[in-house]
């Protein structure tokens, strides 16, 4: 079972994304609305993917990344972000591999992840 977490107080924008990750039975998709959760849930359940909005009340998602990584830092973490691709380079650059997400992600964004970690897993 792959667990994966979804950060963001805007599910409504991820409908399609969320479609596209449970075409695959092996997914089982935890949502937080804040970063405090996610980094609660990571510890419990050390999930093999998290996937973090910008859009969030609690903290930054460049600060959520970074602690997150600090828990785990073989975990693949992807980010919806309104940052051109340097400056997303320059404000990650810190934490490690963080992958870039359109907002808002559809379905085709999901498989193409659902791939990569697969890859990554096997």
């Amino acid at each position: 079972m792959l667990k994966i977490i979804l950060v963001s107080n805007r599910e409504k924008i991820f409908d399609s994304f969320i479609a596209g990750l449970q075409s695959n039975q092996d997914v089982q998709i935890e949502i937080c609305s804040k970063a405090h959760c996610a980094i609660d849930m990571t510890r419990r359940h050390s999930p093999q993917l998290v996937v973090i909005d910008y859009h969030l009340e609690d903290m930054s998602h460049v600060r959520l990344a970074d602690t997150l990584r600090k828990l785990d830092a073989d975990m693949p973490l992807y980010m919806l972000t309104t940052m051109d691709e340097e400056y997303f380079r320059q404000a990650t650059a810190d934490i490690g591999q963080v992958y870039r997400l359109p907002s808002p992600p559809f379905a085709g964004d999901a498989h193409g992840v659902l791939q990569q970690l697969q890859a990554t897993v096997c």
